[in-house]
């Protein structure tokens, strides 16, 4: 009997030993973002979200000083960040590929 208590112990700890949180799956949300239009926002001092007309918001994780204004309407390109599963973000981290301002895309 306690062979088979110990046979039991093992796969219970075998069955547990991948339910750490760094095992959790990545989930990449949304896909790749191609050419969206949005505006930029001050959310709090010195950051800076992308609302796309859609209403999706992105929080740039590489945007330059130059694109930092509060109103300014463009168009953009990147890679979403990937977040685990059991992450909850008010903001979809993206790391920018191409960022202009629309005025100068549609001229």
């Amino acid at each position: 009997m306690t062979q088979g208590l110990s046979v039991f112990v093992l796969l219970v700890g075998v069955a547990f030993s991948g339910c750490y949180e760094d095992s959790l799956p990545i989930v990449v949300v949304p896909d790749d973002v191609v050419d969206a239009i949005g505006t930029i926002h001050e959310s709090t001092v010195a950051t800076y979200i992308i609302i796309t007309h859609s209403g999706e918001r992105f929080l740039p994780q590489n945007m330059s000083e130059d694109f930092r204004q509060d109103g300014l309407e463009v168009i953009f390109s990147g890679r979403t960040v990937p977040v685990s599963s059991n992450e909850r973000l008010l903001w979809i981290p993206i790391v920018l590929s191409n960022i202009d301002t629309r005025s100068k895309r549609f001229d």
